[in-house]
């Protein structure tokens, strides 16, 4: 047994069941319509990833799961706790979002470590693909921060939480031709409304 591997998908797991339900939270909570349905989306997409690595999981015999993924959320986190803030400052649908795209990024810098950290072709294949939709979910979350808030771009003064300046996502569309074959199904209905294709 890899205790190093172990720790790396019980951690991917954990990050994978917080975000599955900060966005099943976020969607019962928000006022925006399509806000909501993205935030469904991403919980479903979510959901998909934590079977995926619970299987890798336990087809490696590093144990059950079935505790952990049925623990409700924990409220208590400093990522519900600034989602319940932003409930009194009635600003949770861009509260909510800047949440989410922080948490992305950090799952970005995160896989992009363990893609880093380990060679198993089966397993990084396994990251590359969370890192891909990770990636995806990012994008996804700036273009409706965009049409919430009517922003043209995203600010550039907070490089760290966004990641990228207002050129590179207004070029969003021209970004991986390909993009369109490796989306989800649910990811593919989001893409022409939200990015104008």
């Amino acid at each position: 047994m890899n205790p190093l591997l172990r720790f790396a998908l019980h951690t991917a797991i954990l990050i994978e069941k917080q975000s599955f339900d900060f966005y099943q939270y976020a969607a019962r909570i928000v006022s925006n319509d399509k806000t909501r349905l993205l935030f469904k989306i991403l919980a479903s997409d979510e959901a998909s990833h934590l079977r995926i690595f619970q299987e890798f999981y336990q087809e490696q015999e590093f144990g059950d799961l079935s505790r952990l993924l049925n623990h409700p959320p924990d409220l208590g986190t400093p990522v519900y706790r600034a989602l319940l803030e932003s409930i009194d400052a009635n600003t949770q649908v861009k509260e909510a979002l800047e949440i989410s795209l922080r948490e992305e990024e950090g799952c970005i810098e995160f896989y992009s470590g363990l893609i880093r950290s380990f060679k198993e072709p089966g397993l990084c294949r396994l990251f590359e693909q969370a890192l891909f939709e990770t990636r995806m979910h990012c994008k996804i979350i700036r273009a409706e921060y965009m049409r919430v808030t009517g922003m043209v771009g995203m600010p550039d003064g907070d490089t760290h939480a966004y990641g990228q300046s207002n050129s590179r996502i207004i070029n969003l569309r021209r970004e991986d031709s390909n993009l369109a074959n490796r989306l989800t199904g649910n990811q593919r209905r989001l893409l022409p409304e939200t990015y104008g294709g």
